[in-house]
């Protein structure tokens, strides 16, 4: 038996591909149909962030003017920070989820989900690595062949 991949969270053979996590599965390598990969669109909630920060800055500008007294002044400068704190972090870029999917034994399954990068690369690779040695032995021993994308 050939060790594709080996990681704290999934074991590739030419055998099988199998998931530690919960619940664990284990899904034979040459039931893969179909395999892509697919990628999770990021979250929209930046966009509600950032217009509740712009109006909150709004509000403030407009409320200051009318009531000129301190405790409105450091009122107003603490929304306008915690605006632009709130701001700043709707900005910052979520991390994307990979998907490593297939039809397998008639269904569409999700293999492997990650959004380490490196990691889902590598599983990746000894995937199709394993999918490739199935083909080899398919071809040479005259069986049907499958077509894994």
């Amino acid at each position: 038996m050939t060790t594709y991949y080996r990681g704290p969270r999934v074991l590739i053979t030419d055998q099988v591909f199998y998931v530690r996590t919960t619940p664990e599965r284990a899904y034979r390598v040459n039931e893969l149909y179909e395999c892509h990969v697919a990628e999770e669109a990021a979250p929209s909630s930046r966009v509600y962030g950032l217009g509740a920060a712009a109006g909150s800055i709004v509000v403030t500008v407009a409320v200051v003017p009318a009531h000129p007294t301190l405790p409105v002044v450091v009122v107003a400068v603490v929304v306008i920070m915690a605006a632009s704190v709130l701001g700043g972090a709707c900005l910052r870029r979520p991390a994307r989820t990979y998907e490593l999917c297939a039809l397998y034994r008639g269904a569409y399954v999700c293999l492997y989900r990650s959004r380490d990068l490196t990691e889902f690369g590598q599983v990746k690779r000894g995937l199709v690595r394993a999918l490739e040695r199935h083909e080899y032995q398919v071809e040479r021993t005259g069986e049907s062949l499958f077509r894994p994308i």
